[in-house]
């Protein structure tokens, strides 16, 4: 897990060991709670995760909404923040 460039953001915000998150537990709708799972599993439809399916290397995976103005990789914290 620690060389993998994929799980970089998950051990960015998990510092801890792998448990349980609790507010996962008190989300009750189904449809609420996959998406901070799916975010966190990286298996969402982002660019930097879809890029590597496809051979775009990371540094070109560019933000499709800010490619105008930025030219900023689409990744897990840039599109959170």
């Amino acid at each position: 897990m620690s060389i993998q460039p994929k799980l970089y953001y998950y051990r960015m915000f998990k510092m801890c060991s792998v448990t349980n998150n609790s507010y996962l537990d008190n989300i009750i709708n189904d449809k609420l709670r996959k998406t901070p799972t799916r975010f966190r599993l990286s298996s969402h439809c982002l660019f930097i995760e879809t890029g590597r399916y496809n051979g775009t290397p990371r540094n070109e995976r560019k933000c499709v909404l800010c490619r105008t103005t930025q030219n900023v990789c689409e990744s897990e914290y840039h599109f959170l923040l």
